[in-house]
């Protein structure tokens, strides 16, 4: 079965904010980038022992899901879903097959 078809069947709709690069006025104060929030689809799992084992050290003790997109993620991407923020932690890039696989934290606040 091409694993594509299946993300696509089980995929719902969340949010994904992506912050811009800070910056530097004339003035050389920091100027904190701006957030851009679109609507993305994802299939999102429980993360399980055999994925924290793919992990950095550091990085399997905080996963809470892990989740396929065919939207290229990146490492501190914060993404809206089941009604709580989580943090990009890890990103796999598929591209011969067309998906992201990623690992995420929930974001306490």
């Amino acid at each position: 079965m091409d694993i594509g078809i299946a993300i696509d069947e089980e995929a719902q709709l969340i949010t994904r904010t992506v912050r811009s690069a800070d910056s530097y006025d004339s003035g050389g104060n920091a100027v904190l980038g701006s957030d851009t929030t679109t609507s993305i689809r994802a299939t999102i799992q429980p993360v399980s022992g055999s994925m924290l084992r793919d992990l950095p050290e550091g990085v399997r003790s905080v996963v809470s899901d892990v989740l396929w997109s065919r939207t290229a993620l990146q490492l501190d991407d914060v993404l809206a879903f089941d009604g709580e923020d989580h943090r990009v932690v890890h990103v796999w890039q598929r591209r011969k097959d067309g998906f992201t696989k990623a690992a995420v934290k929930r974001v306490i606040r």
